[in-house]
């Protein structure tokens, strides 16, 4: 009895997980726009970055978003394969083939906050702003 007990309260808690995924995956469809980009807390440049998150069917397996830059001079775009893991915790992104691991600090419909330390241990926090 203990043994199903046991098994049922882990399968719950893998489900938990899986559903706190797909909320923050499901809450990100759509353009969102980076209003702010701070490194190691000083204000960076932002102007002209957005994310396309677009509709996912299997969270686990890996999502897609479209990053896109126009500063009125310059216009670049990449798609990017991202993942909501750690039950809504955090936001890993694959770019040619390089993996950047964020935490989530804030996401709700309206807004998404990440923040990782890269290479050189700065600390970047990115806010990005749904579009109506």
């Amino acid at each position: 009895m203990k043994k199903i007990f046991f098994s049922l309260l882990c399968l719950s808690l893998l489900f938990t997980a899986c559903d706190k995924n797909a909320k923050v995956v499901k809450n990100l469809e759509g353009t969102w726009t980076v209003t702010s980009i701070t490194i190691d807390g000083v204000e960076a440049p932002s102007d002209g970055y957005s994310y396309e998150f677009m509709a996912c069917e299997n969270v686990s397996a890996g999502c897609t978003a479209v990053v896109r830059y126009d500063n009125g001079w310059v216009a670049t775009e990449d798609t990017v394969t991202y993942k909501i893991e750690e039950k809504g915790t955090l936001f890993t992104t694959v770019i040619d083939n390089a993996t950047n691991i964020s935490d989530i600090i804030e996401h709700s419909k309206t807004t998404f906050i990440t923040r990782y330390t890269d290479g050189a241990d700065q600390v970047i926090e990115t806010t990005l702003n749904k579009d109506e």
